[in-house]
């Protein structure tokens, strides 16, 4: 009986042992996070709340405001059988972005020139992703990510000085993945797209050179050309008109966006007869969309606009060539 009561007196003190342990463990004080540590978490909370996308009209747009000049997308692709297409574009902070969605699931696809990692893979953290492995496409090393090998969430590579990053997301909040052959198929997409806009930039350029040409041989041809109308000019000082009035109220309208009816139809719709100034001839074209009044110069040699102003609330405001207002030009609109 003594041996009893000795030993259920030690069982009761180890008892008390252990939960003094206990008590002092939960009351120390949880040690300091390092320098690392406190970066790694303020670059996450910027990945995730600072990202401010400037939503734009196409492909172009995105590029220019990425400070870069192109950004070629396929315009429609195919993965796990579905379509995508009709991609919406927005850049920031260098990065120029695409987004498809069909349902309830979007392809994201983003292009940097030069390393814009923050921005680059967005809201995605990537080191969540338990997989990460590479693959050669298109002759590209191919970085992939995702929940399961052989299973794509995201994807990146570099060609040239561009980064570029792909996601597919489901926009419910779930893990979405593609497999090898799609993961192909977007990375030759997305070259396939750059390499047809590289192929319109030279053909662009060819034809400056050639509209140029013909401009000097025009300046030093001692013919005249005169039709008898208000549409025509002498071709001995390169000054030949090619452009008739008509023509020259489209390409106003299209320039402002009346043309593809992005703004609704151009009203109020007229333009003055040909004009010879500063070097050139043109027209001037006014017209409203909406509320907002436009006035377009535009060069009937070259068929280009050679300025353009627009006015609304009684303010007006020179326009760049991408009828975008041009900063400090706001001035109390002439009554």
């Amino acid at each position: 009986m003594k041996s009893k009561i000795v030993a259920l007196t030690l069982a009761g003190m180890l008892s008390l042992g252990v939960v003094g342990c206990g008590q002092q463990q939960q009351q120390q004080p949880e040690p300091a996070k390092t320098e690392v540590q406190n970066k790694t978490e303020e670059k996450v909370q910027q990945t995730e709340s600072t990202i401010k996308w400037t939503d734009v009209a196409n492909a172009e747009e995105a590029a220019k405001g990425a400070g870069f000049e192109k950004f070629g997308v396929p315009g429609d692709i195919t993965l796990n059988g579905t379509k995508f297409e009709n991609p919406k574009f927005a850049h920031s902070g260098g990065v120029a972005q695409a987004t498809y969605e069909n349902g309830a699931t979007a392809l994201i696809i983003r292009k940097a020139n030069g390393k814009h990692e923050t921005a680059l893979s967005g809201d995605r953290d990537l080191t969540k992703l338990a997989n990460k492995w590479t693959k050669n496409y298109e002759g590209l090393d191919v970085t992939l990510y995702g929940v399961a090998n052989g299973a794509a969430t995201a994807m990146t590579w570099t060609e040239g000085t561009a980064d570029y990053y792909v996601e597919l997301k489901g926009l419910g909040g779930e893990e979405v993945s593609i497999g090898s052959e799609d993961c192909a198929a977007v990375v030759k997409a997305v070259k396939e797209a750059n390499a047809s806009q590289e192929q319109k930039t030279e053909q662009k350029t060819e034809q400056t050179t050639s509209n140029n040409s013909n401009n000097n041989a025009n300046t030093n041809n001692n013919g005249n050309t005169n039709n008898g109308s208000d549409n025509s000019g002498s071709n001995d000082d390169g000054m030949t008109v090619k452009i008739t009035r008509e023509a020259a109220e489209g390409i106003a309208c299209d320039y402002a966006g009346a043309g593809g009816q992005a703004k609704g139809p151009a009203l109020n719709l007229s333009s003055s007869d040909l004009i010879e100034g500063g070097g050139t001839k043109y027209y001037t074209v006014d017209f409203d969309l909406g509320d907002v009044h436009y006035n377009v110069q535009v060069d009937a040699i070259q068929g280009n606009v050679i300025s353009a102003s627009e006015t609304f609330n009684g303010q007006q405001q020179l326009l760049d060539e991408n009828a975008e207002p041009v900063e400090g030009t706001e001035q109390p609109a002439d009554e």
